[in-house]
């Protein structure tokens, strides 16, 4: 009976609009703030690099303490390198929405001979229209923001076009993620040996160093001990790290491969630094807080795709209010995903060209399935009569209800195109046995 009343309350002419009913309780609990690096917050070199890469101020190099940086936010010269990046996004009054014109900074790319793809005659709606803007909630300590970057921005054939339409936001709420992403890129500018090797390492060494903020471990199947691959699970080629069992052969093995690895990336990836600064200022940008308050300030029908990247599961049944993924979330994700109006059954498409594609990354096989059960939920909620769907397939439509707001799309679509990196996190978690969860799902236009 609360059920029904729950969901006649979502019964409006704003199919998107819900009660707070449905909302996250964004306030965690003690326990969780102590869980991650016992405590502690980011690390001073982290914090000078945050100053750095986030506001434009800080100091010259991590060595130099005796405060010479300027705080003025003009250029600091690092390693011989002129660095100015400011990649906060910036704060907007309770209310108001996000306005991607002032957060990208439209007319920078043509200024400095870059095509957006748009026409300078173009209005903010078809330049949001031109833009593919991504969103990754909770990123961690980056290594996919990262790898998205160098696939996407710093991607030789890119450049030669002199267009490019990939934009990014990532949201974090630690500041030990986001020290870490900004160390990174504060490394990647400062290499004065240019010795790329510290843009992509070995997996192992992800695994063991608790301070690693150097690089990342592209995606392959042959590092993912769970890929199956027509219900054939591969040869394994990589050490198991479940196992002590490690031979010379499989050492060997693993070590081409990992020189292929290499080569393959840097291979495509531009290390003009001059453009990468250039590319990051005008196409990235890092919110320092919780994700899903960002949500209801991000423009209606501007989003290509949302990246929900290992999520904290919140195990337990009466913390099941935390789990970002909630009705309410995924309604504001409707409402920000663009939609193509032109017609209502769009093809579809990895890149998000067409309508909005919601992405979610996971190794804990209950929040798996609490994720299904909330779009399923939702889904069920669109139903103007306000019946239940009692078919178990997400893409059922029962006559005399409305369209379904998200379609789960089947075969889920390439993790290299939008999950190319290995986390620390999801390393991790194949050693201690748990295989790694992906699902799309595409909003679908309402009449």
């Amino acid at each position: 009976m609360e059920q029904q009343q729950q969901q006649q309350q979502l019964q409006s002419n704003d199919k998107t609009v819900s009660s707070e009913e449905y909302r996250y309780n964004p306030r965690k609990p003690k326990w969780w703030n102590k869980l991650g690096n016992n405590g502690r917050g980011a690390t001073k070199a982290q914090k000078r690099c945050m100053k750095k890469i986030l506001d434009g101020d800080g100091i010259d190099n991590d060595n130099n303490d005796s405060g010479n940086g300027n705080d003025n936010g003009d250029e600091v010269v690092t390693g011989g390198l002129t660095l100015k990046l400011k990649l906060r996004l910036p704060t907007v009054e309770y209310g108001s929405k996000l306005n991607w014109d002032d957060v990208f900074d439209a007319d920078t790319d043509t200024e400095n001979g870059l095509d957006n793809n748009g026409d300078d005659d173009n209005k903010n709606n078809n330049k949001d229209k031109d833009r593919d803007i991504w969103l990754e909630l909770g990123f961690g300590r980056g290594e996919n923001v990262s790898s998205l970057l160098d696939l996407n921005l710093f991607n030789k054939e890119n450049n030669k076009s002199k267009s490019n339409n990939f934009y990014l936001v990532g949201a974090e709420v630690s500041s030990i993620g986001i020290g870490c992403l900004c160390r990174r890129i504060d490394e990647q500018f400062n290499n004065n040996n240019n010795n790329n090797d510290n843009r992509i390492i070995d997996k192992n060494d992800v695994a063991d160093n608790d301070d690693n903020d150097k690089g990342y471990v592209l995606y392959h199947p042959e590092l993912d001990p769970y890929y199956h691959h027509d219900g054939i699970t591969d040869k394994e080629v990589v050490v198991d790290e479940c196992s002590n069992t490690n031979t010379k052969e499989k050492e060997k093995e693993k070590n081409q491969w990992n020189s292929r690895r290499r080569d393959a990336i840097f291979d495509h990836v531009d290390y003009n630094y001059s453009l990468q600064k250039l590319l990051l200022q005008n196409h990235f940008r890092i919110h320092t807080g919780d994700g899903y308050k960002l949500l209801f300030k991000i423009p209606t029908n501007t989003l290509a795709n949302i990246l929900i990247t290992f999520p904290d599961p919140f195990e337990k049944l009466n913390d099941t209010q935390y789990r970002l993924v909630q009705k309410q979330t995924l309604l504001e994700c409707y409402r920000i995903l663009r939609k193509n109006t032109t017609t209502s059954n769009a093809d579809d498409d990895d890149n998000g060209t067409n309508n909005g594609l919601l992405f979610l990354a996971t190794d804990h096989e209950g929040y798996y399935d609490w994720c299904h059960q909330m779009i399923y939920e939702v889904n069920n909620d669109n139903n103007e009569n306000g019946n239940d769907n009692d078919n178990d397939d997400d893409n059922d439509i029962v006559p005399g209800q409305l369209p379904l707001l998200f379609r789960l799309v089947e075969p889920c679509p390439n993790r290299k195109k939008w999950l190319p990196a290995i986390s620390r996190y999801e390393q991790k978690g194949w050693t201690e046995g748990r295989s790694t969860k992906l699902s799309c799902w595409q909003v679908v236009v309402v009449q």
